[in-house]
């Protein structure tokens, strides 16, 4: 009714009869109705319950921390799966396809593939499992500098350490074939008889 939109025709609807434009029940809900502070109560409820059911992603004070904290979990996954010998890189492939070959990290898991597929059989390639430091080994630390990068990626927070583990598995499954050997590259014609 024109008279409870504030139409031309009636009264605005915030002044409108409770008995509507004909004299009908009406059902006591005027739009335009000023709001009492129940109201806005009841309606903010929802929105604070659905929020404090959500869980809250975890607060660092600063870069480092939580730099750590990510390295420090996913350290802990791919020593699991050391542990157990799950480095295939078929299936580890599979694995990092499967969760995030269709995502926008698409890009970045095949350059990743290439990139292990290529040093890992390299003859000249730096053995991951070798001490860097006295107290850390060389994956290790490429876990510190990849956990740094992946906060500045579009990963969402709750898989960040998903994405960074089987990143890292990755690589070693990679490492675990043999370096190629690579014999010494044929001189040039124009260098064997340079001195002549």
């Amino acid at each position: 009714p024109a008279a409870l939109l504030g139409g031309a025709g009636g009264p605005p609807a915030s002044r409108a009869a409770p008995g509507g434009a004909h004299g009908a029940p009406s059902s006591g809900v005027v739009l335009g109705a000023p709001q009492t502070e129940d109201d806005r109560r009841r309606r903010r409820r929802p929105r604070a319950e659905a929020a404090a059911a959500a869980p809250s992603a975890p607060t660092f004070q600063t870069r480092d921390e939580a730099i750590e904290a990510l390295a420090t979990q996913v350290k802990e996954r791919v020593a699991r799966v050391r542990k157990h010998g799950g480095f295939d890189e078929a299936s580890a492939w599979a694995k990092l396809d499967a969760r995030f070959g269709k995502t926008e990290l698409s890009c970045v898991a095949h350059t990743v593939r290439q990139l292990g597929r290529y040093y890992g059989r390299h003859d000249r390639r730096v053995e991951l499992t070798t001490q860097w430091r006295k107290d850390i080994a060389k994956w290790e630390k490429l876990v510190h500098s990849l956990a740094a990068w992946t906060l500045k990626m579009a990963v969402p927070v709750d898989e960040r350490v998903i994405f960074l583990s089987d990143v890292i598995v990755y690589m070693h499954a990679c490492w675990r074939a043999k370096p190629a050997k690579r014999g010494r590259p044929k001189e040039n014609h124009r260098s064997r008889h340079a001195g002549r």
